[in-house]
Parts: C-alpha cells; sequence; structure tokens
C-alpha cells in the first residue's frame, strides 16, 4: 500500500474515534453505561490506530493530533494519568 493510502487510513481511523467518542458521550447522556464503556474502547483502538499510522509514516502533526484525541477521550473517561500522558 503506497503513502498516500496510508495517510487516508491515518484519517478515517482518526474520525472513526471521534464518530465513537460523540456516541459515547451520548450514550453517557441517556445512562446507557454499557454502551458508554464499549463506545469509548472503540474510539481508543480506532485512535491508537491512526497513531501507529501516523508514527509509522513520520507524520508529526498527525501524530500530535492522534494524542491530542487520546487525551480528550482519556479525560472522558476519567482517565487523567493518560490524558496528562497523552
Amino acid at each position: 500500500m503506497d503513502l498516500n493510502h496510508q495517510c487516508w487510513l491515518g484519517a478515517a481511523a482518526l474520525n472513526l474515534g471521534v464518530v465513537c467518542q460523540r456516541e459515547g458521550e451520548a450514550a453517557r447522556e441517556q445512562g446507557d453505561e454499557a454502551a458508554v464503556q464499549i463506545k469509548f474502547e472503540a474510539a481508543l483502538a480506532f485512535v491508537e490506530a491512526s497513531l501507529r499510522i501516523w508514527q509509522a509514516l513520520g507524520d508529526k502533526p498527525g501524530e500530535a493530533t492522534s494524542l491530542s484525541q487520546l487525551a480528550i477521550i482519556d479525560l472522558c473517561v476519567g482517565d487523567l494519568p493518560a490524558a496528562e500522558w497523552s
């Protein structure tokens, strides 16, 4: 797979992570804690995948964006130490 395709995969994984995060936030507002956990775990998995792609490509702006998004997700789930690391 060429580098251009990898860039698109990184962006898609990041976007899917944001969607899952927002679905988790909506589930929290509705009081569905089971869905909250599932959605935030999916969000973390997608954004971590995007981070690995950006790191493999040496794309520092993409890496920074993924790390920022990981911190936001960590804050949403109440994991302050992880959010500070991101």
